[in-house]
């Protein structure tokens, strides 16, 4: 897919809608939708998580969309493609504000995959900036792929998105594997090598990515079940108050799990040494999941006070204590508070689409850094400065995503997209929480 903010989508590569066929914006915007997505726009009156949108493409269709209207709709994804040709009639042609609202979460994933940058260049900043993905990343499992896996138990979207990062990282280790000299070591290639170390040549793989499948296919796995076992007849959607219970009593069983592992130090070894099982990280994406439930003040207090308490685990001088909750650091509590309270950030203007383009190519970068950092500025001998190796491996990064999306287009028959199987097997991806009474 090509950066949908570029001026190469044009009103004439839409597919015509004959309800809103003037207005070249609509065009614009149903043209990118449908780019980004990888489905067919029938009716304007189906939302971005109807046509099965996800975490990525949301991103793609926000920048488009700050483009086109000069600011972007509490809640867009939640409404029919029609109510932007009345926004954009309403907008016309005002001058847009120097400050532009960006979402908590969008700005946290930006901030939060720089200081991984700072991590690897060697500046060891105390700062637990992986941790935090995680709860984005969770807060994205419940936004994008939750509804629809709670509602029929489809696993299918969920394994799609994974797909999106898994090749290229895949494909990534082939050319690194070389350069390192590591092996073909096939848990590598499939995000798999965390859990299943070489023994004979341990290396770092890409940890962070192998933990987030595997925790994702579990969530997925988990509504699943939950699907299943529903009692015939019982509403698909549970209410809100029944929700919030729910996940923070999988936060709660996460952190169980997190401490049987680091206890019995089964599966249980040092990153980049030894196997590691993911189930010590899956209570951080349980938060993600919470806090998209706490949509109350008593709730956003409740969730608040639960990242206090585990803050103060780390500290309270017990090394046990903080090795289950993975170190919870004040920049992990502060992260969690501003997505937990604060849905957008105001940031000027010039810098909305820098940070949009970092946050959007999180994944990428995270991919290449090592690589950009290790053996490609080494052997053009270019200095181990901290700002330039964080530089180049941004660049890198978006640049590999740009290519990996212009590849997809060239090859559209390989692009696996969520909207497309999703809507072929009749999957709903609108699904909200019901309110019960009194919640």
């Amino acid at each position: 897919m090509a950066s949908l903010g570029s001026a190469a989508f044009t009103a004439d590569q839409a597919r015509p809608v004959p309800a809103l066929q003037h207005d070249p914006r609509m065009q614009r915007l149903i043209a990118g939708i449908e780019h980004a997505i990888g489905v067919q726009i029938d009716t304007v009156d189906a939302t971005f998580l109807d046509l099965g949108g996800d975490s990525l493409s949301y991103v793609q269709v926000s920048i488009l969309i700050e483009d086109l209207l000069g600011w972007l709709p509490q809640d867009w994804e939640s409404m029919p493609i029609s109510r932007f040709a009345d926004l954009f009639t309403k907008t016309g042609t005002a001058k847009a504000s120097p400050w532009v609202g960006i979402e908590t979460s969008m700005l946290v994933r930006a901030i939060a995959i720089i200081l991984v940058l700072m991590n690897h260049a060697a500046v060891q900043l105390p700062i637990a900036a992986t941790s935090a993905l995680f709860v984005v990343s969770g807060l994205a499992f419940a936004r994008f792929l939750r509804p629809a896996n709670r509602a029929t138990g489809a696993m299918l979207p969920t394994l799609s998105m994974i797909t999106k990062f898994a090749i290229p990282a895949g494909l990534w280790q082939i050319p690194r594997a070389a350069l390192m000299h590591t092996g073909w070591w096939l848990p590598n290639m499939v995000l798999m090598g965390t859990f299943f170390e070489n023994p004979s040549h341990p290396v770092w793989t890409f940890w962070y990515l192998d933990v987030l499948a595997a925790n994702l296919l579990l969530m997925s796995a988990i509504g699943w079940a939950g699907h299943v076992l529903r009692p015939r007849g019982a509403a698909a959607m549970p209410s809100a108050a029944q929700a919030f219970r729910s996940d923070f009593l999988w936060v709660g069983v996460g952190l169980a799990a997190a401490a049987v592992q680091v206890l019995s130090g089964w599966w249980d070894g040092a990153l980049g040494v030894d196997s590691v099982a993911p189930f010590k990280w899956f209570w951080m994406l349980a938060l993600g999941v919470l806090i998209t439930d706490a949509d109350t003040r008593s709730r956003k207090l409740q969730v608040s006070l639960l990242v206090m308490g585990l803050m103060a685990a780390t500290y309270c001088g017990s090394d046990t204590l903080a090795a289950i909750v993975l170190r919870v650091d004040p920049f992990f509590a502060a992260t969690v508070g501003l997505l937990v309270w604060v849905d957008r950030i105001q940031i000027p203007r010039w810098a909305y689409r820098p940070a949009v383009s970092v946050a959007s190519s999180t994944l990428f970068i995270y991919i290449v850094n090592n690589t950009v950092i290790n053996h490609v500025m080494p052997k053009l001998g270019l200095p181990a400065w901290t700002m330039l190796q964080v530089g180049l491996s941004l660049v890198a990064g978006i640049a590999a995503k740009t290519i990996w999306e212009i590849a997809g287009d060239a090859l559209p028959k390989l692009k696996l997209s969520t909207g497309r199987v999703a809507r072929q097997m009749g999957l709903p991806f609108n699904a909200h929480h019901q309110a019960a009474p009194g919640d």
